[in-house]
């Protein structure tokens, strides 16, 4: 999965993402998968097969200012 960082804090460097999903559930629940992650990119390595899995990414500026959640993304795993 990648992302782009994008125009998130007006001028505020991004220092890392966490990227957080719904371990398959459906049910809109969140869950932390990774944090200080300084790329735009993540390999997910264990999947369920059949499974959508929905991804949201959050950035954090060199200032500690969270984004908000960006959009959801969903995944079949095949």
């Amino acid at each position: 999965m990648t992302w782009d960082e994008g125009p998130i804090f007006y001028g505020a460097l991004v220092e890392d993402f966490t990227l957080s999903y719904d371990e398959g559930k459906g049910d809109g629940s969140l869950v932390v998968l990774a944090e200080g992650i300084t790329v735009e990119e993540y390999t997910l390595t264990t999947v369920v097969y059949g499974t959508v899995y929905t991804f949201k990414v959050q950035a954090r500026s060199e200032y500690e200012d969270l984004s908000e959640y960006s959009q959801a993304v969903s995944i079949l795993a095949a």
